[in-house]
């Protein structure tokens, strides 16, 4: 089992919130059987979108790259399965991901949880989100226009 682990402050914004999501998913984000999420309480199961829905919960979560990164390397791999261990939180200091800091020490600990079964970490995804990015359009007025 493959387990891309995904980290970043401001991820899950860049396709969509849930404030102005109708629910649709693009054909390369679709939920697979043999793509799993680790949950908050440390559980496999099916991922599927947003995926970070119990991870970040103080935020409404969108669609974000993930999904489309697991469907890619499940084609890739054929039948084995591909864990993906959501970490990432929305408006986050990049000093909170420090060694000693809660997110840090958060993340380490799912990914050593996540090993238990005999997976291994092949890959990390680090999405640095663009909420401090005052410069640029909203990804909605862009899309819209």
């Amino acid at each position: 089992m493959l387990w891309p682990k995904q980290h970043g402050r401001s991820r899950q914004r860049q396709a969509s919130s849930a404030s102005d999501w109708d629910g649709n998913v693009t054909p390369d984000c679709q939920p697979h059987p043999s793509i799993l999420r680790l949950s908050a309480k440390l559980n496999w199961e099916q991922a599927r979108e947003p995926l970070h829905w119990d991870i970040d919960t103080l935020k409404v979560c969108g669609m974000g790259p993930e999904m489309s990164l697991a469907n890619a390397v499940r084609e890739q791999l054929g039948n084995e399965c591909v864990g993906l261990e959501p970490c990432a939180v929305v408006d986050t200091a990049i000093k909170e991901w420090a060694r000693g800091q809660n997110l840090y020490e958060n993340t380490v600990n799912r990914a050593k949880e996540s090993v238990k079964c005999k997976g291994e970490i092949k890959a990390l995804l680090w999405y640095q989100g663009e909420s401090r990015n005052t410069m640029l359009k909203p990804i909605r007025e862009i899309w819209r226009g």
